[in-house]
């Protein structure tokens, strides 16, 4: 309404004045204006078409779920693997590894995960972080098991990074931030790992990551933590939980921490989403309000990363003992936010837009109706300039001279 009465009134003043010609080409250009402008609408509101950028992994670790313990239950692991395939992700983020190696089948994991066609990311985490760095002993005792996981994987096609966590004690954050992670020998120390482990497998690359430890730093206003610029890495991971509930925190949180980590990235270094989940028990990270906000939580992060070249990984497939992470019960059978992560996946994002839709059809209809309007508008007008036009034409026909002659 507001759009279409000024043009509405502009032609009704001016239409004594104009010829059916010039009426009709207005109201094309009018026309032609509102397409245009219906064309923007399109482009900025309507739904992501086409499959997503992004390479989608997911946490798994079938040691914390009841009856899914691969060395007692093999055929249960493979299930899982099937799942995680059918869901649509391109691989898997593994957790427990150490217990993998320990039960004697780390390399035939991850073959059946290669043979389904899903890439391996191993994760390495130094265990009893609150002696790091100063106890160089436990230091060569992890860093020994370390090796021989690595040795053991050096040759696996399925591999594709590991994620070597940064030792980290968060039972006592602001002290170990600023005590621990402020020392200098605890770059050194981190850096020795990394060396090491690329010395016995230099076919895999080593990817430093973080357990939002950026974030607890700059609460804390400790600066220069955690430390960056080591060698012999191909980049870092972050783990952007949100800490509002039934928010991601795109801003504050997802795009301010992948900013830190790639302005720390020299050449040929880049930036992935370690671990990034919901769950609606907890209240300090990642939490949403309800199974339905979850779902909702899921679609931002996704759409919002839909065209990025970039690896992100969802923690996790299964629920934990401490909060409903999962996007599968137990037994495999999809929650209601396994079902949109499985269309997410699958480029089936256009319903979870159903407000931007809306948006857009009201737009078009309104676009749409106010061009018929003012074509209508004109031609009307013009209808009835004719017939004014034939009686002035037909009486200017009789002369002086013809008057004068009847009488």
């Amino acid at each position: 309404m507001t759009l279409l009465s000024p043009l509405t009134l502009i032609i009704l003043f001016f239409g004594g004045r104009m010829n059916k010609i010039y009426g009709i080409a207005i109201a094309i250009c009018v026309i032609v204006v509102l397409a245009t402008f219906a064309g923007i609408i399109n482009e900025s509101l309507k739904p992501s078409r086409g499959s997503p950028n992004f390479s989608a992994f997911v946490v798994y670790n079938p040691y914390v779920v009841s009856g899914h313990n691969p060395k007692n239950n093999w055929t249960q692991f493979l299930a899982d693997l099937d799942c995680i395939k059918d869901l649509g992700f391109k691989g898997v983020k593994l957790h427990s590894v150490r217990d993998f190696w320990w039960d004697g089948i780390l390399e035939n994991a991850t073959r059946a995960m290669y043979a389904r066609n899903l890439s391996v990311i191993i994760q390495l985490q130094y265990f009893g972080p609150e002696q790091f760095p100063q106890n160089t002993t436990h230091t060569d005792t992890k860093l020994n098991t370390m090796k021989k996981v690595a040795e053991q994987l050096k040759d696996e096609d399925g591999v594709l990074w590991y994620a070597l966590l940064y030792p980290w004690y968060s039972k006592d954050r602001f002290n170990y931030i600023k005590n621990n992670m402020t020392d200098p020998m605890y770059k050194s120390e981190l850096q020795r790992i990394i060396n090491e482990i690329g010395s016995v497998d230099s076919n895999h690359p080593i990817y430093l990551v973080s357990d939002a430890i950026e974030y607890w730093a700059e609460n804390y206003t400790v600066p220069g933590v955690p430390p960056t610029n080591f060698e012999n890495i191909t980049g870092y991971g972050y783990m952007p939980y949100s800490r509002i509930e039934d928010n991601i925190q795109w801003n504050e949180i997802l795009l301010k921490y992948y900013n830190f980590y790639e302005s720390k990235c020299s050449a040929g270094q880049d930036v992935y989403v370690d671990e990034w989940g919901v769950q609606t028990v907890k209240c300090d990270s990642g939490k949403a309000s309800s199974e339905t906000m979850k779902c909702q939580m899921i679609r931002d992060f996704a759409c919002g990363f839909w065209k990025w070249d970039i690896v992100w990984c969802y923690f996790a497939l299964h629920d934990r003992i401490d909060a409903d992470w999962g996007l599968v019960y137990d037994n495999n059978a999809l929650k209601e936010s396994g079902k949109t992560m499985k269309k997410l996946l699958a480029g089936q994002n256009e319903e979870d837009f159903s407000d931007s839709d809306g948006l857009y059809l009201i737009a078009s209809v309104v676009v749409g109706v106010s061009a018929l309007a003012i074509l209508v508008s004109v031609l009307v007008i013009t209808r009835k300039k004719k017939p004014m036009l034939e009686v002035k034409t037909e009486t200017n026909r009789f002369s002086k001279t013809d008057v004068s002659s009847v009488f």
